[in-house]
């Protein structure tokens, strides 16, 4: 069992609704987005957005109405197509326990050696903090969500973990948003990019 630390990454929340349209407003943009059930406050991951890259990346909803929501971010780019937007909670700190798997395999020669290689992160429990929007949409014990694990700027972990209990919660003041702390198990296999 090895221990594995970070201070950055996400848990990803539900599925990502695609972006139908972008408007700039100078300050803020307006995204199109049919039927959409995100709250403002919320804190979004943009992604894959083609021209206003600008705005990939997360951002706090400051409103929304039915089929839109409004973010505060100046660009002098353009749209051109693409994106999604997504509930994420950002990971301020995460704490990992990974046992890797090994899987034995024979030489095919005459020699019938046996060896053993790593086959990959496949039992994995953890301690997550992050911040989340008090009113919104929390992780539901039980459910599995994505979750990203930066190691640095170039390489992450990623997987599918089950939130099993949250823990100590604090209130930042000023703000709407409190400092959330989950225990996950691992669903799934962990790996590295």
């Amino acid at each position: 069992m090895s221990k594995l630390a970070g201070n950055d990454g996400e848990i990803l929340i539900g599925s990502s609704d695609s972006i139908e349209g972008v408007t700039d407003n100078g300050d803020t943009v307006t995204i199109d987005l049919t039927g959409h059930s995100f709250e403002a406050g919320m804190i979004v991951k943009i992604a894959s957005v083609v021209g206003m890259t600008d705005l990939n990346g997360l951002h706090v909803i400051d409103s929304i109405n039915t089929n839109d929501i409004t973010i505060t971010v100046a660009t002098t780019q353009e749209y051109t197509s693409g994106g999604t937007v997504q509930q994420t909670i950002p990971i301020t700190d995460w704490e990992l326990d990974a046992e890797e798997d090994a899987v034995d395999t024979t030489d095919s020669g005459n020699s019938g050696w046996a060896t053993t290689e790593a086959k990959g992160i496949t039992k994995f429990s953890g301690r997550l903090t992050g911040f989340i929007y008090d009113g919104g949409q929390k992780p539901v014990a039980g459910d599995s969500q994505t979750v990203l694990l930066y190691m640095d700027s170039d390489s992450y972990f990623s997987g599918t973990g089950i939130i099993n209990r949250r823990g100590v919660r604090v209130s930042i003041p000023g703000t709407e948003f409190v400092k959330q702390e989950y225990e996950f198990q691992g669903s799934g296999e962990l790996s590295e990019t």
